[in-house]
């Protein structure tokens, strides 16, 4: 069974193994966060939390990674902005948001996905309240 890590309306899932060397060769991979050492999984459009792994809180030896897909099936497409994946390396990461508990993420690749309800009334999803 994959491991799963939800944090509000963030899901990580873990990748297997199996899949992961193709993953990492397929994907361009940057190292550490942004100027504030900070690695951004969701955006909070209207309260401005975020879902983060805050490096400067790190064990030193840790390392989280975004992945980035290319935008089409052909190598000379360019990569997305928004990554898809994330690798933590070296030990546990934790996962902060203004409005959850931290979260432990052990080493691994994940996928995240934004986590979207169905609405049958008009028959269309909408991205879960956070």
């Amino acid at each position: 069974m994959k491991q799963k890590y939800q944090q509000g309306d963030v899901l990580l899932v873990a990748v297997t193994k199996r899949v992961e060397s193709d993953i990492k060769t397929e994907c361009k991979i940057e190292k550490g966060g942004d100027k504030e050492g900070k690695v951004i999984l969701a955006l909070g459009e209207a309260t401005g939390h975020h879902h983060r792994f805050e490096l400067n809180k790190l064990d030193p030896a840790v390392t989280v990674s975004t992945l980035h897909e290319r935008y089409g099936r052909y190598r000379r497409s360019g990569y997305r902005d928004d990554p898809s994946y994330y690798l933590v390396e070296g030990g546990p990461a934790t996962l902060y948001h203004e409005e959850h508990n931290p979260l432990e993420i052990p080493p691994g690749l994940y996928r995240r996905t934004i986590i979207r309800e169905f609405d049958h009334i008009s028959n269309s999803f909408r991205e879960v309240l956070d």
